[in-house]
């Protein structure tokens, strides 16, 4: 079996989970924040919602860098199942192509020290969670949306190390 087929099986049973959660989100509930800072029950609901496509999506790119995030908000509690169907499906799609090969391929990460939006230990620790082989650049004072640093030239320097060290042969 190839190892997509599992991940898509999982996925399946992690939309069902996800699908009985959202479907118990009232709708005059839907404005409701936990404390004054904090995303709405509606936002988080959709957020929840569109994750299985949106993590896909951002599997596909290598290297990656945090994507920008809004925080949308449904009109309506009945528009949550929908968002979540239209993102399973979109994770099947851009998933359901991939090959063991192309998910054992390098995969790259940059994340700026000074997210103000991410923190940087999660980027780390979702890094620690992906296979081999796979590179880590920090953005030194890099924040949520800066790709390229104040310092182009140890920036590009890093890139052209990273691929210079694919055409290197296996250890």
């Amino acid at each position: 079996m190839a190892i997509i087929d599992g991940m898509l099986q999982e996925l399946e049973m992690e939309a069902q989970t996800t699908r009985r959660v959202l479907e118990r989100v009232p709708d005059d509930k839907l404005a409701w924040r936990p404390h004054a800072r904090a995303r709405t029950l509606g936002e988080l609901a959709l957020h929840i919602a569109q994750v299985p496509g949106n993590v896909a999506q951002i599997a596909m790119q290598s290297p990656v860098q945090a994507p920008q995030f809004t925080d949308p908000s449904p009109r309506r509690a009945s528009e949550l199942i929908p968002a979540l169907d239209q993102s399973i499906a979109k994770a099947k799609s851009l998933l359901g192509g991939m090959d063991d090969q192309a998910l054992m391929s390098t995969w790259r990460m940059m994340h700026g020290d000074r997210d103000s939006v991410i923190p940087f230990g999660q980027g780390q620790a979702l890094f620690e969670k992906i296979h081999e082989p796979k590179r880590f650049f920090t953005i030194a004072g890099g924040d949520h949306n800066d790709a390229e640093p104040r310092d182009a030239v140890t920036y590009w320097r890093a890139i052209d190390d990273f691929i210079a060290s694919l055409r290197q042969p296996a250890k």
